[in-house]
C-alpha cells in the first residue's frame, strides 16, 4: 500500500493501516507545505455553521467526531487511531465575540446548540463575550509532529514524488521517491493540491479538483512583547459587508523559534476570502481595523502584520453544494482523498480503510 501526502489525512490513514498490520509506505511531498500546516487547527463540530442562518441546518448534519479526537488526545485512541496524548490543545474552543451584539435569531440557535453540547456559557470572556464554541484548537505543527513520530518507520520524504500505472496485475502502482521505487497494490492520494498533478500523471480525469485561495494574515508585535492569547470567532458585519453572519476568526499559535513563549495571531474567516483582491498592504490595513474594533485594548499600531495567499484544494463539487463529509473517490487501485475539514480526518481514514477492505 502506498500513500502520497504527509499531512493529517495521509498520516492518520497510515497510522490506521500500520495498526492493522498492513504493509504501507507514505511518501511525503517535501516540495510544498501540507494544508494541515496552513490551517488554524480548529476541530470543528458544526457549531461554526450556526453563525449564518443559511448554513444553520449544516450544524445539525455535520459529523461530530469530538469523541474520537478526545480519545486520541487523551492517549487512549480507538479503532487504530494514532496516540496524540503528547499534544495539549491550545484552547477548549473559540469564544464568540459580537462587535455589534447578537441577533435574536442567532441567540436562539446558540441556545439550541448549547443543549446539544456544542457551546457553553461562561461567566466571563474576552470583550464581554460569554459564549464559547466547544471545538478544541490544536497547534498544527504539534499535530503534524505527533503524527510523524507515530508513523516514522513507514515515511519517506521526496521532492515532487511521482506515481504511475505499470500494468503489473499484482502490483499495478509504482511510486518514485528520491532514492527508490515503491511497488504497491493500491495507492491513496492525500496530497491536497498535489492530487491534481498525480491524477494527471496516472491518466485520471476524475475526480476534478478546484483551488480555493484565501488571503491569510498573521500578526506579531514589532517590539518583541507578547500578544495576549485570543481564540475567537468575531461577528462583525463590516468584515464582509452584505454577507450573512460575516465574521473573522483569530487563533494564537506559538511563534516559531521564540524561546520566551511568545505567540502570533492567525486571522482567517470572511476577510481572508473577500480580501483576495486586496494588496498585501491593503489586507494588513483591514486586519488592523478589524482588530481595533473587536479588541480596543490592543495597540494595533505596534503590530507587525504579514499576509500570504494560502492555496486550499478540494474536489470540484456542484455549485452551491456544501460538503459536510470527507471526500473519497475510488477508481480501481487508486483512491483520491480530501478531508474537507481537519476534524473529519478520522472519518476519512475509516472510509478509506473500508474501501480497502480493512477492518
Amino acid at each position: 500500500m502506498a500513500i502520497v501526502g504527509g499531512g493529517a489525512a495521509g498520516s492518520w490513514m497510515l497510522a490506521r493501516l500500520l495498526a492493522r498490520g498492513v504493509e504501507a509506505v507514505l511518501v511525503d511531498d517535501a516540495s510544498r507545505p501540507s494544508q494541515t500546516a496552513l490551517s488554524q487547527g480548529i476541530l470543528h463540530r458544526g457549531a461554526k455553521y450556526l453563525l449564518r442562518a443559511q448554513t444553520s441546518e449544516a450544524a445539525r448534519r455535520f459529523p461530530d467526531l469530538g469523541g474520537r479526537w478526545r480519545a486520541a488526545l487523551d492517549g487512549r485512541p480507538v479503532d487504530g487511531d494514532p496516540d496524540l496524548g503528547a499534544i495539549r490543545p491550545l484552547a477548549a474552543g473559540p469564544w464568540l465575540v459580537a462587535v455589534e451584539g447578537l441577533s435574536v435569531d442567532l441567540a436562539a440557535r446558540l441556545a439550541a446548540a448549547r443543549r446539544r453540547g456544542l457551546v457553553e456559557e461562561m461567566s466571563e470572556g474576552p470583550a464581554g463575550s460569554c459564549v464559547r464554541l466547544l471545538e478544541p484548537i490544536l497547534d498544527p505543527p504539534d499535530l503534524l509532529e505527533a503524527l510523524h513520530r507515530a508513523t516514522a518507520s513507514a515515511r519517506r520524504a521526496a521532492e515532487a514524488p511521482t506515481a504511475e500505472l505499470v500494468g503489473d496485475v499484482a502490483y499495478p502502482i509504482q511510486v518514485r521517491d528520491e532514492g527508490s521505487v515503491i511497488r504497491a497494490r493500491r495507492l491513496v492520494l492525500a496530497a491536497g493540491a498535489g492530487n491534481a498533478e498525480l491524477l494527471a500523471a496516472l491518466g485520471r480525469a476524475h475526480p476534478r479538483m478546484r483551488r480555493r485561495p484565501i488571503h491569510m494574515v498573521t500578526l506579531t508585535t514589532s517590539d518583541g512583547t507578547a500578544l495576549p492569547a485570543r481564540f475567537a470567532h468575531v461577528l462583525d458585519p463590516t468584515a464582509a459587508p452584505g454577507r450573512d453572519g460575516a465574521h473573522w476568526t483569530v487563533t494564537s499559535h506559538p511563534l516559531p523559534g521564540a524561546a520566551d513563549g511568545r505567540s502570533r495571531w492567525w486571522l482567517g474567516g470572511d476577510p481572508s476570502e473577500v480580501g483576495l483582491e486586496r494588496s498585501s498592504a491593503e489586507q494588513a490595513t483591514e486586519a488592523r481595523r478589524l482588530v481595533r474594533r473587536a479588541f480596543p485594548e490592543i495597540d494595533v499600531d505596534s503590530l507587525d502584520v504579514q499576509t500570504q495567499i494560502v492555496e486550499r484544494a478540494e474536489p470540484e463539487l456542484l455549485a452551491g453544494r456544501r460538503q459536510l463529509d470527507p471526500f473519497l473517490h475510488v477508481d480501481g487501485a487508486v483512491l483520491t482523498a480530501w478531508p474537507m475539514k481537519l476534524a473529519l480526518v478520522p472519518l476519512l481514514a475509516d472510509r478509506a480503510a473500508a474501501a480497502l477492505g480493512i477492518r
